[in-house]
């Protein structure tokens, strides 16, 4: 590279950052990077300290006295690097406002934390007497580490404080049950999935309840004191460090794939000869009993048709299973419910209404599905019956008072459930049911996430009776690039209008934490297994496996060039010689090739990197086909940019089911060492145009990236490291990123005699050498003939 081509490059700069969102060479379309993209860790040493909660379970209030709420918390504490090791952490919750009024509250805890790690436990808050009320509750994690220095990690949550229920101090009158774990972990890329129980506890007025659900990430950029700003030390942030990185969210029924045509459970010939209604205002359940076919032990979907009702009449089907398997519901056990509106009443239509897959058990058992309606009027008769033939399969269950139907204990009802027959009414109920042999819910897609996307939330209305409850699941996912830790607390807010003109507020939460110990699922097409990067050569390995393959990524990086304004090339470095094992991160050192300092303060310089990504299997062919970058946060000084690269991969024996692609997420930054005047080694981070930032395909295989950059402050920066940390994900091939001259085994540019020593001094079985060229794990003949054939200057 010379002069000329330096100016020629930067001019470009600007404008391939400009148009990042458009095609560039070779139809590859340049994005802004996907989510949980924080900021690099600092040289020396990077520390951080996260804290996770967890808004509770409404708690009632204590009758002229303090409430005592229990909040349930997790804290990380992370490190990297030669940091000294941390010694305890503090938590403390404090409230800064009530709705609608109402004294706040404060609590607590230390606890010894000698190792980094998840720490999860609960902190007990203390309210004083006052009306019912939501609290905002912010949160402070302070981590003493023994060198003195502290970091911290902050967040907020809610917590409720609630009237009792009419007659029943001991429950809220609207309660929220977590029926889920309060911190579910789940693999990157996968699904967690929230579920809550809402109950209606007065026992005579009817409620009408708004949910609403969010998810908003927790792990940003905490803080640190004691640390000088050229010491090197820091913290850093697995998420956007201003706005973090919220997980999409979803209730479950939005994610359930349609139904094919048709039902396969049915009793009736489809034609109505009789309308069954009360006569009197009241409730009313219908259902019939099926058994379970093979094959069908899935059920998707339950359709129904109406005779006399007014269209949008709400009503539920529901689904129960026959523990005994006597064919007799007084002792079925409520599955799963689902509401809908009628639409097509009187017309013998049968209204479809799509559930969650809910298992009704083998072949053979017994199951009931029905309709639950709790506002039926004198004039209606809901319910069609086909009374050609009778199955004894129909039943029915009713009371005299609307929403007074018991769905949850069908024998509890005024009049208890029995067989249409036994009311004088042989035959079959118009109700039938779709089954499949297995289903699996969609994925949430997951958008593209520039900084400042916004916090997600999802609403929807249900109507209690009283002692009614539900039950609602919401699912959560995160990137397959959101390193662990990375985590999302999802607030659980309720509002509900009663019939007599009250309104209560209650909530609860639950939060979402990437591990990749969790095993993934390998559900979905853009998801697959988060790699653990380890050193092998002179670059990285990510090893892992998936469904029927095994990976071994390798991260190499080629050549890169770094130029000074005024003064011939600064420095070309060859590959990477500098390795920190186990951290992700790949150290480039450089020594003035000047005569003088590698840097001066205010001197622009232009680096330059090439990467490559290519299988180490002969017969497989990879090609890069997304590259999405993202800049600094404008929160945070400009001294990073990251880079998701992705490749496909084909040909013989690349698996088709588990995705065939390989990610790499590169963050790279820029350290200024230099020495102080009391000998002490001082750490700089150069300042990058992110305007100036460009990242191009430069072959099907091979990826350029470069940038300006500039050092603020200091003195003269005697020596200059470009850092790149990776981390390794896969949907399912053994692809390499390797070194563009893979014969040059010593990396001097050059395939030469000391390669072909190098070769010669190998042979044999030689697994993970230099000298085993091809990685076949045995350096040979066809090693030798690499070298032979690649002899000269490296390209």
């Amino acid at each position: 590279m010379n002069r000329s081509r330096v100016r020629s490059a930067r001019h470009a700069l600007t404008w391939s950052l400009v148009a990042a969102s458009l095609v560039t060479a070779g139809g590859l379309v340049a994005t802004d990077a996907e989510a949980c993209f924080g900021t690099p860790r600092p040289p020396a040493c990077a520390r951080s300290t996260t804290l996770l909660k967890v808004s509770p379970a409404p708690t009632v209030l204590v009758p002229a006295g303090a409430t005592m709420v229990s909040v349930p918390i997790v804290v990380r504490i992370a490190l990297a690097g030669a940091c000294p090791p941390p010694l305890s952490t503090t938590v403390t919750l404090t409230s800064t406002g009530c709705v609608p009024g109402g004294p706040g509250g404060s609590g607590s805890v230390t606890f010894p934390s000698g190792l980094p790690g998840t720490y999860a436990g609960s902190l007990t808050m203390t309210f004083g007497a006052g009306p019912a009320r939501i609290c905002t509750v912010v949160g402070t994690a302070t981590t003493t580490w023994a060198d003195g220095v502290t970091t911290s990690g902050t967040g907020d949550a809610v917590v409720c404080l609630v009237d009792p229920a009419p007659g029943d101090p001991s429950v809220p009158r609207l309660d929220v049950e977590r029926l889920s774990a309060d911190v579910i972990a789940a693999h990157p890329g996968d699904q967690a999935l929230y579920e809550y129980r809402i109950t209606n506890n007065d026992p005579t007025e009817t409620v009408e309840v708004m949910i609403t659900a969010d998810s908003e990430q927790t792990a940003r950029l905490g803080s640190i004191t004691g640390v000088s700003p050229a010491s090197g030390d820091g913290t850093y942030a697995i998420a956007d460090p201003g706005t973090g990185d919220n997980f999409p969210i979803a209730f479950i029924e939005d994610l359930v794939p349609t139904p094919p045509p048709g039902h396969n459970y049915l009793l009736s010939d489809g034609t109505a000869e009789q309308q069954i209604g009360l006569g009197n205002d009241g409730a009313m359940i219908w259902l019939n009993q099926f058994d379970v076919l093979p094959g069908q032990e899935v059920i998707t979907k339950v359709c129904a048709a109406f005779g006399t009702v007014p269209n949008g009449r709400t009503y539920s089907v529901a689904v129960y299973d026959d523990p005994d398997n006597d064919g007799d519901p007084s002792d079925a056990v409520l599955l799963t419910r689902t509401d809908a509106t009628v639409a097509a009443a009187g017309s013998g239509t049968f209204e479809e209404v799509v559930i969650v897959p809910t298992v009704v058990g083998p072949a053979g058992d017994s199951f009931f599905v029905g309709v639950i309606m709790q506002e039926v009027d004198a004039a209606d008769s809901p319910a069609l019956l086909d009374n050609d033939t009778d199955t004894g399969r129909s039943w029915l269950a009713s009371a005299d008072e609307k929403c007074g139907a018991n769905a949850a204990d069908l024998a509890a009802n005024p009049t208890p459930i029995g067989t249409t027959a036994s009311f004088g009414l042989p035959g079959n109920l118009l109700i039938r049911a779709q089954g499949q042999v297995a289903v699996n819910l969609n994925w949430i897609e997951l958008p593209l996430d520039p900084p400042g996307f916004s916090v997600p939330t999802i609403a929807k209305t249900v109507t209690l009776c009283p002692g009614e409850s539900r039950v609602v699941s919401i699912a959560s996912r995160s990137w397959l690039g959101c390193p662990p830790g990375s985590g999302c607390e999802s607030r659980f807010e309720l509002v509900g209008d009663y019939t007599d003109g009250s309104t209560v507020r209650t909530c609860a939460g639950a939060a979402h934490l990437v591990d990749a110990s969790v095993p993934p699922a390998f559900d979905c097409p853009d998801g697959g297994r988060r790699i653990q990067p380890v050193r092998k050569d002179r670059g990285f390995a990510f090893l892992g496996t998936l469904p029927d393959w095994e990976v071994e990524q390798c991260v190499q990086v080629g050549v890169i060039e770094v130029f000074a304004e005024g003064v011939p090339p600064l420095i070309t470095l060859e590959p990477q010689t500098d390795i920190l094992e186990n951290t992700g991160r790949i150290t480039i050192p450089n020594v003035s090739s000047k005569g003088g300092p590698a840097a001066l303060p205010g001197q622009p310089f232009f680096v330059f990197a090439e990467m490559h990504m290519n299988s180490v299997l002969p017969t497989v062919q990879t090609e890069i086909v997304e590259l999405m970058l993202v800049g600094a946060a404008p929160t945070v000084e400009p001294t990073h940019f990251g880079v998701m690269v992705k490749a496909d991969a084909s040909g013989t024996g690349v698996p088709d089911d588990i995705g065939a692609f390989v990610e790499a997420m590169i963050q790279v930054s820029v350290d200024g060492f230099a020495i102080g005047g009391g000998g002490e080694e001082q750490h700089f981070p150069a300042q990058i145009d992110q305007a100036s930032i460009d990242v191009q395909p430069l072959g099907p295989e091979t990826l350029g990236l470069s940038f300006n950059g500039v050092f603020t402050g200091g003195g003269n920066i005697e020596d200059l490291r470009v850092l790149i940390d990776v981390a390794g994900m896969a949907g399912g091939i053994n692809v390499a990123i390797a070194l563009p001259c893979p014969a040059d085994v010593d990396g001097d540019g050059m395939v030469g005699f000391t390669d072909l020593l190098a070769v010669l001094s190998s042979w044999g079985p030689c697994p993970g050498c230099p000298a085993d060229i091809d990685g076949d794990g045995s350096v040979g003949f066809l090693d030798l003939l690499a070298v032979l054939a690649g002899w000269g200057p490296c390209p």
